[in-house]
């Protein structure tokens, strides 16, 4: 139970994010990434984003932006 109370926490504060960043670019005109990942190369020290604006969702099997996520995280883990 404790990761799947992780996994919540981690879509919420998520879902908060990416409805500021839909404002913004709203507000500015810009089209709204369908999907942004962020990464950190502790070697290096450096940060970076890549964004999609493709829908992502839809390629899913069940279209549930949870899956998404998850699928994300597992991926990223996999490179550790």
């Amino acid at each position: 139970m404790g990761e799947e109370k992780v996994n919540f926490d981690r879509m919420q504060a998520l879902t908060k994010d990416i409805k500021e960043i839909a404002s913004l670019c709203q507000e500015n005109d810009r089209p709204v990434p369908t999907e942004i990942r962020l990464f950190y190369n502790v070697q290096t020290q450096k940060a970076g984003a890549n964004y999609q604006y493709d829908p992502v969702v839809a390629k899913t099997k069940n279209g549930i932006s949870e899956d998404v996520v998850n699928g994300w995280i597992e991926e990223e883990r996999s490179k550790l």
